[in-house]
C-alpha cells in the first residue's frame, strides 16, 4: 500500500518493475471506489527478483529513505544505490509517498538489516529540514518484504513503522536469507 498523489487532472505516475507472469494493481479512491487492473508480463526472459523491499509513506511533503545493509557489509541508500555484487535501490523518490525499492536477483546468504530514515521535507522550494513542514505529526511508513517474487514460493511480509521527527533513523528488521542450493 502507498498513497498516490495526483495533479489537478487526477493523473499520477509511480515507477514499478513487474516480474514475468500475472500481475495486478488495485487503486482505491478516498471515497472507497476501487479499480483493479490485472495484466500478464510476457517477457519470460526477464530476471525475477529473489528479494525485493518496498518502502512507501503517507506524507506528500516528507522525504523518507530506505537503507539496506547487506551480509557482506555494503550499504545501499540514496547516495550509494548500486551494490558491487548486483542489485540495489531504484531512483530516490522525492515526489511524495515513495516508492523506494531495493531488489536483487542474487541475494547473498546472511543477515540483511533494513532501516528507514526521515531525512527531511520536500516542497516547491526544495529540501528543507523544518520539523513543522510536513503534513502530519506522525508519518506512517509501510515496508513490504517480498521473497521469490512471481514464483509459487513467493512470500510477503508488511511492516508499519512510525516516524515523528526529521532525522529519525528507525531499525525495521533483520532479514535472514538462507543459502540456496
Amino acid at each position: 500500500d502507498m498513497p498516490l498523489y495526483t495533479d489537478e487532472q487526477g493523473r499520477f505516475v509511480k515507477p514499478w518493475a513487474f516480474g514475468p507472469g500475472s500481475n495486478n494493481v488495485e487503486i482505491i479512491a478516498q471515497d472507497g471506489a476501487r479499480r483493479r487492473l490485472q495484466f500478464y508480463e510476457a517477457h519470460s526472459g526477464k530476471t525475477c527478483s529473489k528479494l525485493r523491499i518496498v518502502l512507501g509513506w503517507d506524507d506528500a511533503h516528507a522525504e523518507v529513505d530506505l537503507h539496506i545493509l547487506t551480509p557482506d557489509g555494503e550499504h545501499a541508500f540514496w547516495a550509494n544505490p548500486l551494490l558491487k555484487r548486483g542489485g540495489g535501490l531504484d531512483v530516490d523518490s522525492v515526489d511524495g509517498g515513495g516508492p523506494e525499492i531495493f531488489s536483487t536477483a542474487t541475494p547473498l546468504p546472511g543477515n540483511y538489516l533494513i532501516y528507514v530514515n526521515y531525512w527531511g521535507n520536500f516542497n516547491e522550494a526544495g529540501y528543507n529540514f523544518d520539523p513543522n513542514a510536513h503534513d502530519t505529526p506522525m508519518i506512517t511508513t509501510r515496508i513490504t518484504i517480498i521473497n521469490d517474487e512471481n514464483t509459487p514460493d513467493e512470500r510477503q511480509e508488511t511492516l508499519t513503522v512510525p516516524l515523528r521527527r526529521v532525522g529519525d533513523l528507525m531499525f525495521v528488521r533483520a532479514l535472514q536469507i538462507a543459502e540456496r542450493n
